[in-house]
């Protein structure tokens, strides 16, 4: 990925087409057209993977397995989570706040 300044906006180049976008008040989560989930920002409760801040953009890998992978048709985030939908209706949840509201620990 490259970023190019663009007076006082940034324009990040990624490989693939951007499809969706999410954002919290401290975090950016991206979807792009391959599927691929890309995150960065500061991580309130577990919000990125092993709590860590990220000033750069990082994959954030769902499925171990890509053969498994589903196609993320929707994408939302909030302080502490982010949830998305997949073309087969299934949920995927990241964040200790809406994993304790309800009331799953991961």
């Amino acid at each position: 990925m490259d970023e190019k300044k663009l007076g006082s906006l940034t324009k990040s180049a990624f490989k693939d087409k951007v499809r969706l976008v999410a954002l919290s008040d401290m975090t950016v989560h991206v979807v792009l057209e391959d599927n691929s989930i890309w995150y960065r920002g500061f991580s309130l409760e577990n919000h990125l993977p092993k709590n860590e801040d990220k000033d750069s953009f990082t994959e954030l890998k769902i499925w171990k397995d890509q053969t498994e992978a589903e196609k993320i048709t929707q994408l939302t985030s909030g302080a502490g989570y982010t949830l998305a939908v997949t073309e087969a209706g299934n949920l995927w949840a990241w964040g200790e706040l809406f994993l304790g509201a309800i009331d799953f620990r991961s």
